[in-house]
């Protein structure tokens, strides 16, 4: 990935492990640009076997140091999306051999319910 590059994953969860190629400790940013319709809150949901920080516009928003078995709800926290273009980084730190992360966007509060109507911005 030296030097980056564009890819859509179809699913919540990425295939970090394809993206990043050899096995073993290594560090990987994924950054995505989202439009939201309007300001509001929503819920990241995020799913980790290894450390990671998540950045909101720039706002830190979401960190684990620890690595577990990944789940798809290992952490959920709300965050404020403005109206327009949000960017969502997120640092992911592979500790060993593989590496499972996933990230997708909930209403803010009670059932995990998933938002259909935030765009992904394409380059």
């Amino acid at each position: 990935l030296a030097g980056g590059r564009y890819e859509y994953p179809p699913e919540h969860k990425l295939p970090i492990d394809e993206w990043m190629g050899a096995e073993g400790p290594a560090c990987l940013y994924v950054v995505q640009d989202i439009e939201s319709p309007a300001d509001r809150e929503v819920r990241l949901v995020v799913g980790n076997s290894d450390p990671f920080k998540i950045w909101v516009n720039g706002e830190a928003a979401a960190e684990s140091r620890k690595s577990w078995y990944w789940m798809p709800y290992n952490h959920e926290v709300k965050v404020k999306l403005r109206k327009g273009t949000n960017r969502i980084v997120a640092k992911i730190v592979r500790n060993g051999k593989s590496c499972d992360f996933s990230l997708a966007y909930s209403v803010p509060d009670g059932f995990i319910v998933w938002l259909n109507d935030l765009e992904v911005l394409r380059q």
